[in-house]
């Protein structure tokens, strides 16, 4: 029996084009100009999905819902929308669907969609794995697990062979022990992404290293994951498929080896393959420099123009780009919200008139997304290159500490950075004594300061502030060797240290019979610290501190640049019961747009942003509360403004103003009166 599709769409949206397709493909295709003819079809036994045009899609829910009701199934839903804005992406995710696509209509994906949410989807995709461990045990058992699950394997228990096994078994990802007799997965993943050929290949390793540490020096040179054993059978698949999805998908984006739309796999390679071009004939005198360009309020742009109308901006900025290199530069997307540029020219003054260039020209630039003009200004990084300069990740992750330090600085700005490690030329150099006594703990102490109910209530809440003793006995903030922590890369040590801290209090008070909660603000690498949720699980389990009375605190503009992997890591967070904060709020309308978005326990905002927003801050509020999150306001330093916050429902306060930061938590909760 042919398979239905009920297509719900006013006249002038019709796409002969699609029906042909679906029709081809085997579908029957049932065309309603409006939802008036969808009771008739309620009692047909043949229906697959529902494809309908926004401005129907309150009706084709209704539909959808009575149909459940009927045969206990839902319908797949795909918006097919004629615009590409947030508001109405969220409203239908809000409403179920399963699929959206923003104008213009690609009616092979749509088919793809289909194909794939009914029955009548295209045979299984094969996935080719090599396992690489000199323990046979170990390797047959994670071969087992994949095969089971319907991939292919070949596996490899002496390391020397593993170069010649790849030719052979052409796989689509290698997992990969750490450590091996003759040569180290390290070490291997080295060579494979020195070669052309399989530096597209995803590498995952499969290891009972648990130092953080150390995985992440082995991810640094070139794996995009790390799991731990014993490994759980589904996470093992579940990771293996889901890195071979996201890289072909990307693949599949990719338009010649000038643009690489965001696979980091494809992007080393292409980089690499110039820089031995380059460096095979050297100019005299020339200078090679890699730029990184990246949008510097992503989330306004977000909130302005959709997801559609950013891939629009970016090409117009590819375009920009293009248009005042040279024909031998490179220019490439490397993401949602960024771009890498490959130059050589004459000195290196010359390469950076080309990035004052290209930031003016885009800073200037209105783009037009639609009825809707949108502007942005850019950040970028430049990395002068050296005869020695072989590394490409460290290349792009020095590049990209170049562009953050200069969007840093200002509004966004430009930042050269020298061929050598951590040679930055901008305002300041690397402190470097100042990192290594940072890395001291003996240096370091946790200050504590309340966070205060305003609305009733005694429950024990404080942030933890770190603090650093200069070689004078000065106590620093934070905010005065962080940012040089996080050039060095050591920045994830030292959240990790923080959090081992707040447990080991936390545990302290349980054996005291007190409940307490600690907010702990974490940097943003922290949401790429791909082991840093089962780390947490195990070292609360060992501190026996209960999940919630741990809460994370993350930038929230460091989220919207990544949002979809930021979903998954905080989502995982929230699993585990551990309590999660937003901070560094700048745009308090896109945090408005994503707080259905993120699970979360905690927004945190300004005095001063309420400040500059005195007509959308109660509705954020209240908006807030429907959902369950609690909202607290730093930086108080107006008591009049009290009765303000308790009539729009702030939960908490936090500011000189209520207590300053200390060593003690001594702050009396049960006797504390505000106002």
């Amino acid at each position: 029996m042919n398979k239905t599709i009920i297509w719900i769409r006013p006249t002038e949206a019709a796409s002969a084009e699609l029906e042909q397709a679906l029709t081809e493909r085997g579908f029957l295709v049932e065309s309603l100009d409006g939802p008036a003819g969808l009771a008739e079809l309620a009692q047909r036994q043949d229906l697959c999905a529902l494809l309908v045009d926004t401005e129907y899609l309150d009706a084709a829910t209704r539909f959808r819902n009575d149909l459940k009701g009927l045969t206990n199934n839902a319908l797949p839903l795909l918006v097919l929308s004629r615009r590409s804005d947030l508001k109405t992406r969220l409203d239908a995710l809000r409403q179920g669907a399963n699929a959206f696509f923003p104008p213009p209509l690609d009616a092979e994906a749509v088919e793809e969609k289909l194909a794939e949410l009914t029955d009548m989807a295209l045979p299984p995709k094969s996935y080719r794995i090599m396992v690489v461990d000199d323990d046979p045990t170990q390797a047959n058992f994670a071969a087992a697990v994949l095969r089971k699950s319907g991939m292919e394997v070949c596996t490899v228990t002496e390391s020397l062979q593993v170069l010649n096994t790849l030719r052979t078994c052409e796989p689509d990802l290698i997992l990969m022990d750490m450590y091996m007799p003759d040569a180290s997965g390290v070490e291997l993943a080295t060579i494979i992404r020195a070669e052309k050929a399989l530096m597209h290949i995803p590498i995952v390793y499969l290891s009972g290293e648990h130092d953080p540490d150390k995985q992440l020096d082995a991810l640094s040179v070139g794996g995009e994951d790390f799991l731990t054993k014993p490994v759980r059978p589904k996470q093992l698949v579940t990771t293996v498929r889901n890195r071979i999805d996201r890289t072909r998908q990307l693949r599949a984006k990719t338009q010649g080896p000038s643009y690489g739309e965001g696979d980091p796999g494809l992007i080393r390679k292409h980089i690499l393959e110039l820089l031995e071009r380059m460096q095979r004939t050297p100019g005299k005198g020339q200078a090679t420099g890699l730029f990184y360009l990246e949008i510097n309020t992503p989330s306004l742009l977000l909130e302005q123009v959709g997801l559609g109308g950013i891939d629009q901006i970016m090409s117009g900025i590819i375009g920009i780009a293009q248009g005042l290199v040279q024909p031998n530069d490179r220019v490439g997307r490397f993401g949602d919200f960024c771009l890498v540029i490959l130059a050589q020219r004459d000195d290196e003054q010359t390469l950076l008139a080309l990035a004052q260039r290209i930031k003016q020209a885009v800073d200037s630039k209105r783009f037009v997304v639609g009825a809707t003009q949108a502007s942005t200004t850019v950040s970028i990084g430049l990395r002068l290159l050296g005869a020695q300069d072989h590394d490409v990740n460290r290349l792009i992750d020095e590049t990209l500490r170049a562009c953050h330090q200069a969007r840093a600085e200002g509004e966004g700005g430009i930042r050269v950075q020298q061929a050598g490690p951590s040679k930055v030329k901008s305002s300041s150099d690397l402190d470097s004594a100042l990192v290594e006594r940072v890395m001291d703990p003996d240096n370091l102490q946790i200050f504590y300061q309340p966070i205060v109910p305003l609305q009733g209530g005694n429950e024990a809440l404080y942030q933890c502030l770190l603090r650093l003793r200069s070689s004078d006995g000065v106590m620093l903030n934070a905010g005065a060797f962080l940012p040089s922590v996080e050039q060095t890369g050591k920045i994830l040590k030292l959240d990790r240290w923080v959090i081992y801290k707040a447990l080991t209090m936390l545990h302290q008070v349980r054996k005291n019979a007190q409940t307490l909660r600690l907010v702990v603000s974490q940097s943003a690498s922290a949401l790429r610290d791909l082991q840093r949720a089962s780390w947490l699980e195990e070292i609360l389990g060992k501190s026996q501190v209960q999940p919630e009375n741990l809460v994370l605190e993350f930038p929230f503009p460091d989220i919207i640049l990544d949002l979809g992997a930021a979903q998954k890591y905080l989502e995982s967070l929230h699993q585990r019961g551990i309590g999660i904060s937003l901070n560094s709020v700048r745009e308090l309308d896109a945090l408005a747009q994503h707080l259905s978005l993120l699970p979360i326990n905690y927004i945190k905002i300004t005095e001063g942003q309420i400040h500059n927003h005195p007509d959308t801050w109660g509705d954020l509020m209240r908006n807030a509360h429907r959902l369950g999150i609690r909202t607290i306001v730093s930086r108080i330093e107006h008591p009049e403004l009290l009765g303000k916050f308790w009539s729009n429902e702030v939960d908490y306060i936090q500011g000189y103003f209520v207590q300053q930061p200390g060593a003690d938590l001594n702050y009396d909760f049960a006797g504390a009166v505000l106002g």
